[in-house]
């Protein structure tokens, strides 16, 4: 199998949750997007932005994102 042909890494990291509503990491930028982005909602959030709407911090695999870190799993 060439290396074009295998899937891309998953990561773990943090997302938010507002209500029934998953915020999840810009693919390049420091910022959080929800469902539909860009097309249907453009809009962007910080971290403290969707903690201070209620947000609570969850972990998801996702491919690589440019501007977070990972989350390091516990040696």
């Amino acid at each position: 199998m060439s290396k074009h042909d295998q899937p891309a890494d998953l990561l773990a990291y943090r997302c938010y949750r507002v209500g029934e509503v998953l915020y999840v990491p810009h693919y390049s930028e420091r910022y959080y997007v929800g469902p539909g982005y860009p097309v249907y909602t453009p809009r962007v959030y910080t971290n403290l932005e969707l903690i201070s709407a209620g947000g609570k911090m969850e972990s998801h695999l996702l491919w690589k994102r440019k501007e977070h870190t990972e989350i390091k799993p516990h040696e």
